[in-house]
């Protein structure tokens, strides 16, 4: 199930979402931290919150998943997303990949919009972890395709996750949990939405 080759310039075609989804988060965060001084003006235009959606500006849905607060934020959440999104495209496509950014951002903002302290979240991390709740996924419904040790390794990874958000919760860092729940369960979602259509399909 995990795809071997390479990220590289050569394999664009193979990866085209991941590589658009990178130039266009790189293209909208450089920009607004180089040219917008004051970091809250981004967040009214562009994050997700409540008060942004009631007074009608419904792009946010989407456009928070693209700003980053600081360079730090933006290389954090671009490293992970090279890191696993070759191995999800490789496997999914490129068109069911646009299916998994799409559903990761809708459902980290919904989560944000119901769950959410903050006055407005921004940043890639729903996309991030829709990705990793596809890798954790992949464990359950694809059990015969990994070795004991990636299951160990997911679950160590799991667990750690949990440790961070924990840590981050009781000493209130300015990190947005929800948006991190969301996102994960977007991406367990779509993955078994993905996995009942293939067995649907072979029973047909």
């Amino acid at each position: 199930m995990i795809s071997t080759k390479k990220f590289s310039m050569d394999n664009i075609k193979l990866y085209k979402t991941s590589f658009f989804l990178i130039i266009l988060i790189s293209l909208t965060t450089f920009p607004a931290l180089i040219f917008i001084e004051n970091i809250d003006k981004i967040h009214n235009a562009f994050g997700i919150s409540k008060e942004n959606i009631v007074s009608g500006k419904y792009w946010v849905t989407f456009t928070y998943s693209l700003f980053h607060r600081s360079y730090s934020h933006y290389l954090f959440n671009i490293i992970l997303i090279i890191f696993m999104s070759k191995s999800i495209e490789g496997n999914y496509g490129s068109i069911r990949m646009v299916g998994l950014v799409l559903i990761s951002i809708i459902s980290s903002s919904i989560s944000v919009i119901l769950y959410s302290n903050f006055s407005s979240v921004i940043g890639a991390s729903g996309i991030v972890f829709g990705m990793l709740g596809a890798y954790s996924s992949w464990v359950i419904l694809y059990p015969t395709y990994f070795s004991r040790e990636y299951k160990f390794l997911m679950v160590f990874i799991l667990l750690i996750n949990v440790l961070i958000h924990w840590i981050i919760f009781i000493n209130t860092f300015n990190f947005s949990i929800s948006s991190h729940i969301g996102g994960f369960i977007g991406g367990i979602l779509f993955c078994f939405v993905n996995w009942l259509f293939e067995r649907k399909r072979i029973r047909n």
